[in-house]
């Protein structure tokens, strides 16, 4: 259970970013899929705005039937600077009784810059050199889908 609860910000941001694809201890893309230095960052302007990812997890044991349901804020400006902030985790536990649960709350936020190359999503956290890869995306008028290096999908919402 303590693996599903993530209690602590900048760990549940950093697990975010991992999943998207990005380890910020080493494996920066490289190659022809990442936009050249000299050139000017090319951004999506279509990506531009603030989009909610909500994750839900269950765990199915019979004796101890958690649920928790977290989102995450991502706000993508035209600048290419970008905001990624925990929005909280709610838990609930069911017990003879009833239920139980609680909210973590909302915390600190991670920023960093974007840019889009080939229909690929890449940042580059505050005060870093490398830039990494999240992964191929499409996006729609209220909806962003980024499947992660890892072949991970992700859903945004506006």
């Amino acid at each position: 259970m303590s693996r599903t609860i993530i209690t602590g910000v900048v760990g549940a941001l950093f697990v975010v970013l991992s999943a998207c694809g990005g380890d910020p201890a080493g494996s920066e893309v490289g190659g022809s899929g990442q936009p050249a230095e000299g050139r000017s960052a090319e951004r999506d302007s279509r990506l531009v705005g603030r989009w909610r990812r909500t994750q839900t997890h269950r765990i199915s044991d019979p004796r101890y039937p958690v649920s928790t349901v977290s989102e995450t804020y991502s706000t993508l400006n035209a600048d290419g600077t970008f905001v990624l902030q925990n929005g909280g985790t709610s838990v609930n536990v069911p017990t003879p009784t009833g239920s139980t649960g609680g909210h973590t709350g909302s915390g600190g936020a991670l920023r960093g810059r974007w840019k889009t190359a080939n229909r690929i999503l890449y940042y580059r956290l505050e005060g870093a050199e490398q830039w990494y890869a999240s992964g191929q995306y499409t996006v729609q008028p209220r909806h962003l889908m980024i499947v992660t290096v890892t072949g991970q999908k992700q859903l945004w919402e506006r």
